[in-house]
């Protein structure tokens, strides 16, 4: 175990979740689509009221300073810590919003793939090691086709803002190994779910096109690709694979 990594890397998640609702709120808000049936989703919330949901920002820092504490633990302070780590205010900010809208946006996945770029590019440099930059590709595009084929065959399951998210999950991921990246698809879904049950007691679920009964209720799988991703390095790690 790492200490000082963990408590720098616990620092710096609590400055993302703090941050994440503040990307929250730059945020446009959404323009109701007129060619789709209202009660297919949730009440659209202004973007800048969410952010101001007083205990949002409390439970983001909480969040993010656990998950990126985990991550300095286990893996101490190497590059691939840092790509999660860039990344982690906005992948706060896409799982607040997609949880209570539904709605993974442009304005927030585009610059944490940037960002999450320029750290893979400086590792590739750093260490000398040009096939990093090869992997985080092959990671983005694998994840990208894997969820394309999915929302082309299905698109009332998954939404186009999913396989943008896989794309930039897939640039994290590739680094660690196609174990990893492979894992975050198997650990994405467990966790959709799992975590079925109770977000239909939250009343956070939609039966989609007048279905109806538990199974047939779909819940935001943003969260569940971001929580995935985390899931997937510390099990890659523990088998020895990343």
């Amino acid at each position: 175990m790492h200490l000082v990594p963990a408590l720098v890397c616990a620092t710096v998640g609590a400055a993302s979740g703090a941050l994440a609702p503040r990307l929250i709120g730059a945020v446009p808000d959404i323009e109701p689509d007129p060619s789709e049936n209202p009660e297919d989703f949730p009440e659209l919330v202004p973007f800048a009221v969410l952010a101001s949901w007083p205990w949002l920002r409390t439970v983001l820092t909480l969040i993010g300073a656990f998950g990126a504490a985990v991550l300095g633990a286990v893996f101490g302070l190497v590059w691939g810590v840092s790509f999660f780590l860039v990344a982690l205010p906005y992948a706060l900010a896409l799982a607040a919003i997609d949880y209570t809208v539904w709605f993974l946006p442009n304005r927030l996945i585009y610059p944490a793939a940037v960002a999450v770029g320029v750290m893979v590019v400086a590792a590739a440099i750093t260490l000398q090691l040009p096939a990093v930059i090869v992997h985080s590709l092959l990671g983005g595009l694998g994840l990208m086709a894997w969820y394309g084929a999915f929302w082309l065959l299905s698109p009332r399951s998954l939404a186009l803002g999913d396989v943008k998210l896989g794309g930039l999950l897939g640039l994290m991921l590739g680094p660690f190994g196609f174990s990893a990246t492979v894992l975050s698809v198997l650990a994405a879904a467990v966790v959709s779910l799992v975590s079925l049950i109770p977000m239909r007691i939250l009343g956070n679920t939609i039966n989609q096109g007048g279905t109806s009964g538990v199974m047939r209720a779909h819940v935001p799988f943003g969260p569940s690709m971001i929580l995935g991703a985390w899931i997937s390095v510390l099990v890659a790690r523990a088998l020895g694979t990343a």
